[in-house]
């Protein structure tokens, strides 16, 4: 399988990221960020809220697979989008493949100061 070709602006976060290092993906955030998501109520704020919400979202995707990732590189920000499968909570063991669109905004150190996630689990498939 070739190697994913991740923009070099959020390589750092997705090295972490897929090997689940909780410190590492905290590294790549300034310490004000904030990551708004489908299914949170609130944005996660500053490196607890951050951790707390990673801590989660590994735990969910531990059966993950990306299967294709598409990249837009913009001025201090990258826009991907992800087809994975995995399966989903309250859904049973059956994996099911979904889109999920990330757009990272980062500073001008090249930190991540806000990450915005979409997940299209109404549009979910299920896979099995």
């Amino acid at each position: 399988m070739q190697k994913l070709k991740v923009p070099r602006e959020i390589e750092a976060y997705y090295e972490a990221f897929f090997a689940a290092d909780m410190e590492g993906i905290l590294a790549c955030f300034t310490p004000d960020a904030e990551v708004r998501s489908t299914g949170l109520e609130h944005p996660a704020r500053g490196p607890a809220q951050i951790r707390a919400y990673f801590e989660a979202m590994l735990d969910l995707s531990r059966d993950m697979k990306a299967h294709r990732h598409r990249f837009l590189v913009l001025p201090q920000a990258i826009t991907a989008t992800s087809e994975i499968t995995m399966p989903l909570p309250g859904r049973g063991p059956t994996p099911y493949l979904f889109t999920s669109i990330q757009v990272y905004e980062l500073d001008e150190a090249g930190l991540i100061f806000r990450l915005l996630t979409f997940t299209d689990l109404d549009g979910a498939v299920p896979m099995g």
